[in-house]
């Protein structure tokens, strides 16, 4: 558990636990915060999604992700899909970012696609994470948590 969170941050680009988060394209401040390792837990598996169809998921409250986490490391699988496709992750209340996060090709069993990244939690109410994937079929697709960041108490 300890080594899948190691390498969630090291791809995750994770500079400092105090001051910022750098992804592919985008930077986030976190502020003081604690990375909290969780025993992997999907939050969905193998769900067909259709092309350009967008799918909120819970994330606070469920696989030991408490109500103030900021941020989720994530194992993702992309999985019976023959053309390229791309997977787009943002917090609820933002828009569609303009870069993809994961991208995939020829996800056909038994090999599914894998990788991991580091998704920013929305406010407000809804406290969801969006997912978005874009291919001109349907994929299915498997998101398990392996850890948060939170505010340090």
């Amino acid at each position: 558990m300890k080594r899948n969170l190691l390498r969630v941050l090291c791809s995750a680009a994770l500079v400092s636990m105090t001051s910022m988060v750098v992804l592919p394209h985008r930077v986030f401040a976190v502020g003081a915060t604690a990375t909290v390792a969780v025993s992997p837990c999907a939050l969905t598996y193998g769900t067909p999604l259709a092309a350009n169809v967008p799918l909120g998921i819970e994330v606070r409250g469920y696989c030991g992700i408490p109500s103030n986490a900021t941020a989720i490391f994530v194992h993702i699988k992309a999985g019976n899909s023959t053309p390229a496709g791309k997977m787009y992750f943002w917090p609820d209340g933002e828009s569609l970012p303009t870069y993809s996060q994961f991208n995939f090709q020829n996800a056909v069993s038994p090999n599914p696609v894998s990788g991991h990244a580091l998704v920013r939690l929305g406010g407000g109410t809804a406290d969801a994470v969006n997912l978005w994937v874009q291919s001109n079929v349907t994929v299915n697709l498997s998101v398990v948590v392996e850890g948060y960041i939170a505010p340090s108490s």
